[in-house]
């Protein structure tokens, strides 16, 4: 884990949530940081693409339009 938290450059209240959430949910490290980013992506495109009504992704590069879909 600290290989990992290293390269992620982790501040002391971001390791101790990471940890806190492995113990709860039982993830390995590598896969709790995972689904928090497609949480985050996901999030991002409700809000982008859900709010405005609209699903307009003329001006986005096609990997987050690709993301917004997952």
């Amino acid at each position: 884990m600290t290989t990992l938290i290293n390269d992620l450059e982790l501040d002391d209240d971001a390791i101790a949530a990471l940890k806190a959430l492995c113990k709860e949910t039982r993830m390995k490290p590598s896969k709790a940081i995972l689904a928090a980013i497609i949480a985050y992506r996901r999030m991002n495109a409700n809000d982008r693409y859900l709010g405005t009504g609209e699903l307009d992704t003329a001006s986005d590069h096609p990997s987050v339009s690709k993301r917004a879909v997952n």
